[in-house]
Order: C-alpha cells, then sequence, then structure tokens
C-alpha cells in the first residue's frame, strides 16, 4: 500500500552522492562492473551452448565487442561473478583465461581483470561510455532487446494505439501527400504542427508563438541537442536526484560533470538548487517539474517563480522537461518555468516535451521552446543528425492536437485506471513495499522494505518480468532500495506481472542471508 518512502524525504540536503564523489559532484569514469551489471550486460549467455566457461567466455566477448564492456572496465573477482551467475568459481576462472588468450581482457595488479584497449570496435572513451550507459542501465532494454517471456517493465511508456484514430491518420497522410512539390525537408518542423504546438503550450499558461518553437524526433533528441549547445568536456551541469536517465546520458555523453540536487514531494529543493548555482557556475540545469520522473510530484506555482528567479541572477541555463505534464492526474497544471520569468531571462530558459507519453512513443514527435536565436543553433545541430523529423508523423500529431483536451483526457483515464490495478494488486500482494502516491506520470517509485534493489531486479528477471535497476534513476546511494515499477501495461498484464513479482519477492526473501542485503539508511 501507498506509504511514507524516502522520496519523501528528500528535502533536506545531502551533498554526498558516491564515496568514489566529489560532494554533490559525480565524475564521468568507466570502473569497475558489479556482478549484477556484468549479468544483465551477458542476457541468457547459457543459450550459447557448448562447455559453460566456452559459452561464458564467447557471451562476455560479444559485449566487448559491442562496447557493452568497455575498455578500461574492471570485470568482478572469479568468486564474486561466479555467485551471481551461479557457476563454480572455475567456470569464472576458465572463462576469464579463454579471454586473455583472446587478447580481450588482461590482469593488472591491483585492478584484477580489465578489459583490454583493443579489444572492441570502440572508437573512444566517450563512445564507449553512452554503449555501456545505454545497454546496462536497462532503461532501454524492452525497446532494444526484446524478450518473449519477460514482461517489459523496464520503461514507462503507454503500451497501446488507442490516440491514434484512422480518420487522423488519413487526413495527415492526405495533407503529406498534397504537398506536392515540397522537397520535404523542414529542419525547424511541419508548420501546421508548429502552430499547433504553440497553441496549445498558449493554452497550458506559456504565452508561444510558432517561431519558438522546433519539432524534434522525440523529447530524447531535444535533450541531447540541448546537451550539445550548451555542455562541453568538463562543464558541471546539474540534474536531480532521482531523475530520468536519458538526460544523464545526454550529458555525460558530453563528458560533463554531473551534480545532483534532492528532489522531495514538491520537486527539486530550491534552497539546495539556489546554493549549487552560487557555489558551482554549472552551465546546464535540468529539471523535471511537470510531474517528475520516477517520483510523479509536482513543483509548486512558487517554486517555480523563485527558479526564473535564481535563473536570472546566474550565468546557467534550465532546461526544463515538460514531457509528463499531460500526464498529471492530481491538482492543477501549473505552466512550465519559462512562464515565470522575464524576458531578459527567457533566453536562458528552454522548455522540452514529447507527445510519447500523452499519445503514442512511435510516431517520435518532442518538441523545443525556446528564444528564436537559440531554436536557430539548436536547428544547425538537428540538421546535422537528422534534417528533420519525419513529416507524416508530425502531420498525424498536428490533427490529433486539434482536440487536444479531450485526447489527452482520454489518456489520464486510462492511466488512472491501470495506476489503480498496479496499487491494488501490489497493496494485496507486496504489502511490505512502500511508494508516495504520484500526481502523475506512469510508474511508481517504490521503497523496496528497505532492500536492495539492485539485488532484487535479476531475481524478478528470472521469474519473468523485466525492471530497470535503480542506477536507471539514481546514481547515487540515496535510494538502494527503489525501483520504478511502471503502469503502462494493459490491466491483463499488470495482473500477471504482479503474480510473478510476488513469487520473485518470495525466492529473494528467503535466499540464503549472504546472498541477500538490508540497505535501510
Amino acid at each position: 500500500m501507498s506509504g511514507s518512502s524516502a522520496a519523501g524525504d528528500a528535502a533536506e540536503y545531502d551533498p554526498v552522492v558516491s564515496a568514489n564523489c566529489d560532494p554533490i559532484c559525480c565524475e564521468v569514469v568507466v570502473s569497475a562492473f558489479s556482478p549484477e551489471q556484468v549479468a544483465r550486460r551477458l542476457g541468457e549467455w547459457r543459450d550459447e551452448g557448448g562447455p559453460l566457461y566456452e559459452a561464458l567466455a564467447s557471451a562476455v566477448a560479444r559485449a566487448i565487442e559491442e562496447g557493452v564492456l568497455p575498455p578500461g572496465g574492471q570485470l568482478p573477482a572469479e568468486r564474486r561473478l561466479a555467485g551471481e551467475l551461479h557457476v563454480s568459481r572455475g567456470t569464472v576462472v576458465a572463462a576469464y583465461e579463454e579471454l586473455r588468450g583472446r587478447g580481450l581482457v588482461e590482469t593488472r595488479h591491483g585492478s584484477g581483470t580489465v578489459v583490454r584497449a583493443g579489444g572492441s570496435p570502440v572508437s573512444g572513451p566517450r563512445e564507449a561510455y553512452v554503449a555501456s550507459s545505454l545497454a546496462g542501465d536497462g532503461l532501454f532494454r524492452g525497446a532494444v532487446a526484446r524478450e518473449d517471456d519477460v514482461l517489459d517493465l523496464y520503461g514507462a511508456y503507454w503500451f497501446g494505439t488507442e490516440a491514434l484514430d484512422e480518420d487522423a491518420v488519413a487526413r495527415a497522410t492526405s495533407r503529406v501527400l498534397a504537398a506536392g512539390a515540397d522537397h520535404g525537408y523542414h529542419v525547424l518542423g511541419l508548420p501546421a504542427l508548429r502552430a499547433a504546438i504553440a497553441g496549445w503550450l498558449t493554452d497550458r499558461g506559456l504565452d508561444t508563438r510558432p517561431s519558438q518553437v522546433m519539432v524534434t524526433t522525440g523529447a530524447q533528441q531535444a535533450i541531447s541537442l540541448a546537451a550539445q549547445l550548451y555542455v562541453g568536456a568538463g562543464d558541471r551541469v546539474v540534474v536531480e536526484e532521482p531523475t530520468f536517465a536519458g538526460a544523464v546520458d545526454a550529458m555525460r555523453a558530453q563528458q560533463a560533470t554531473v551534480l545532483r540536487v534532492p528532489v522531495g514531494a514538491n520537486g527539486a529543493d530550491v534552497a539546495a538548487l539556489g546554493e549549487i548555482l552560487a557555489r558551482e557556475s554549472p552551465r546546464l540545469v535540468y529539471l523535471i517539474p511537470s510531474v517528475h520522473n520516477p517520483t510523479g510530484g509536482v513543483m509548486p506555482r512558487l517554486a517555480r517563480q523563485r527558479v526564473a528567479e535564481l535563473v536570472a541572477d546566474a550565468d546557467a541555463v534550465v532546461l526544463d522537461d515538460a514531457t509528463l505534464l499531460e500526464t498529471q492526474r492530481h491538482g492543477a497544471i501549473v505552466p512550465p518555468i519559462a512562464a515565470f520569468a522575464d524576458a531578459s531571462t527567457q533566453r536562458r530558459l528552454v522548455t522540452v516535451g514529447s507527445f510519447s507519453k500523452p499519445l503514442w512513443g512511435g510516431l517520435r514527435v518532442g518538441w523545443v521552446r525556446a528564444e528564436p536565436p537559440t531554436l536557430a543553433r539548436l536547428a544547425r545541430l538537428k540538421a546535422i543528425a537528422d534534417v528533420g523529423t519525419p513529416l507524416l508523423s508530425q502531420a498525424i500529431v498536428a490533427e490529433l492536437l486539434e482536440d487536444a483536451d479531450e485526447r489527452f483526457g482520454m489518456r489520464r483515464e486510462g492511466l488512472g485506471a491501470r495506476h489503480d490495478v498496479l496499487v491494488e494488486r501490489l497493496a494485496r500482494d507486496l504489502p511490505e513495499w512502500r511508494w508516495d502516491e504520484p500526481l502523475g506520470g506512469l510508474c511508481l517509485w517504490v521503497d523496496l522494505a528497505g532492500q536492495d534493489a539492485e539485488a532484487f531486479v535479476p531475481v524478478a528477471e528470472r521469474h519473468g518480468v523485466g525492471l530497470a535497476p535503480p542506477g536507471v534513476s539514481s546514481a547515487s546511494t540515496r535510494y538502494p532500495s527503489h525501483l520504478r515499477v511502471p503502469f503502462g501495461q494493459p490491466p491483463e498484464v499488470l495482473h500477471e506481472a504482479v503474480d510473478r513479482l510476488a513469487a520473485a519477492w518470495e525466492a529473494y526473501r528467503h535466499e540464503p542471508t549472504g546472498e541477500r542485503r538490508r540497505v535501510l539508511v
């Protein structure tokens, strides 16, 4: 059932995120992999066939060649990896020896077994980091490597195309075909869609002109373009703790230094943010005030006004992610932060979002709202990336936005129904789990009764439920017992998922105490 969790206590500022990190700072390094991380990245390696050690060596080799285990990464000690994979230590010893013979790993004094620099075709540390982040954090696993026997609770996305009616799709197709001699390249976006987004944002309290809107291929591209524009190697950026992993990946891809501000029931701790802005002079601040991912909290109006004031006095850009704005089911929707800024501060405020959550992810239509000079700079980067988002998807969204209130309202009702199914089943079958009731979004931020969430994830997967590990949303030690549990799946799938999770939890609780860790802090 819903109850008090660590998420609600985050207003007290705790700057320490890792024993290996500077206060409030996480450096971008490729370091030691835990046994759990290696096990996730190998997948079902026993399917390789042949002797067990050869199958394990082949799976590790493939992970190295694909950049999932990048150069310089330290593999776990033989005994620890053997325990995680449920094989003998001799199997791991023989597999490591096989990998040394192939020239993929080497033994370093004081570091153990390390992936060799020449073992992977990745071009450098930036690509190695991005590759390992995407494959290892589990966030996109349901989209990248689907497994038929595992229920996908990896990501917080809606399953179903109910928002796409045939008439709207047909009208959109006709609109594109009627373009005639149009070359089809619109880097800033289809003019009709830019106008529709501007009108929708204005209705939500943020006055917007079409010239302030650029269409992107999803919010992830919008975030990545902003990171490319504003962030360089070693620059400091601020994100919330916890936060959306895709944003952290985008910042780390630019080799940024990531600072973290705690999140409470009302969003980011604004007082702590002010301290960081004054002391650390970050280049970029990434916030999710309109239905936070993963907590589901909403930043109040006065807090947004205060953030706008802080930006006016700081040399930083605020990237406001409004992707989940239309999923808010409780309380009045508050406009994005830019609505509270004066004209001179507007140039430091960039708002991004997507229609993947309130409509359908397969459309891949996102947006950026910023001042025209900023859009011109972002458009140059987008032209390099893809020259423009596909027009048919844009035309479909433009059609759907003509009755946005009705469609978004139907999505909120659907989310509420699926949320209720998950909450009722968790309360009945997993009463030890706790969470704070979200105001919106597509997931619960669940505390597993103080138990080690990282250790529970592979148990859940063995029982047929795929969950993203806690490191997806939180790279610090602040939430070691928390997991995102999404409710975007249809009700019948959610029922089956909770059945399997309950069985996994029972198995986890009965593991030997040495295999299970309690991490109450």
